[in-house]
């Protein structure tokens, strides 16, 4: 959930680009995602289909990040890097054949 809170405060920021199109598209996912959920299920059951869902994608989310990162140097604020080399220097390639290829996204 913090997730989409983070991306929604995210759309403050003037540097941001596209933010009109990050915005729609943000909007328009959650408008989807609930809009499915609420027409197919009965309301108490659709909550809880909710709380549940993104109870288990936090968790799948933290479970296929934190591999990726384990081990690597930790940056500090005294550490100028550009975004690229952040994300090379940060992390790794998890290797572990096609179970592990799809269960992490590829």
């Amino acid at each position: 959930m913090n997730l989409k809170v983070s991306s929604f405060r995210a759309l403050r920021r003037a540097s941001l680009k596209n933010r009109g199109t990050e915005g729609a598209l943000l909007v328009a996912h959650v408008v989807a995602y609930l809009a499915a959920v609420f027409v197919v299920l009965p309301l108490p059951m659709a909550l809880l289909f909710v709380a549940v869902h993104q109870a288990c994608y936090g968790v799948y989310l933290g479970c296929t990040f934190a591999p990726n990162h384990k081990g690597m140097p930790v940056l500090t604020a005294e550490d100028e890097l550009d975004f690229l080399r952040k994300q090379v220097l940060t992390s790794r390639n998890v290797r572990g054949g096609r179970v592990v290829n799809t269960a992490l996204g590829g």
